[in-house]
């Protein structure tokens, strides 16, 4: 048996397997902020491209009035936030993408103060600067001490 450099490896057929089962199981159970909705002939779970293109759908059409007016009403575009970040959580570089503003002024703005008040949550409060930190909004069933 040749070792070292340029050694090919293959994978059992039992890894394939077990590899299958994982990804079906990940697919089901990964939470409650995966998307959850039409099924897929595979394993009667979800089809995650048909809800992505729904949420796609959706997030585009509340953000239209940001895209579309360069000035809004502050009141006005903390209520798209807080409507878009309920649809699910949202990074900085999404926001800004679907309301057409620039990330720091957005952030500094309106994401700062919104956590402040309590009305958007991260999605990674124990690590505020998390490479893939989104907002969400606060939920209405939570306790607010």
């Amino acid at each position: 048996m040749k070792k070292g450099r340029g050694t090919k490896y293959t994978l059992t057929e039992m890894f394939h397997q077990k590899s299958i089962r994982n990804s079906r199981y990940n697919r089901i159970s990964s939470g409650p902020n995966v998307n959850n909705s039409g099924l897929n002939a595979t394993n009667f779970g979800p089809n995650e491209n048909e809800q992505t293109k729904d949420h796609e759908k959706v997030l585009l059409d509340i953000s239209e009035l940001a895209r579309k007016k360069k000035r809004l009403n502050p009141s006005e575009m903390d209520e798209i936030i807080l409507n878009l970040c309920a649809i699910k959580p949202l990074t900085l570089k999404e926001l800004s993408q679907l309301l057409n503003r620039q990330m720091d002024p957005l952030r500094k703005k309106y994401i700062s103060r919104l956590l402040k008040e309590g009305k958007l949550e991260p999605l990674y409060p124990e690590q505020i600067n998390h490479p893939k930190q989104a907002y969400m909004t606060r939920s209405l069933f939570t306790n607010q001490h």
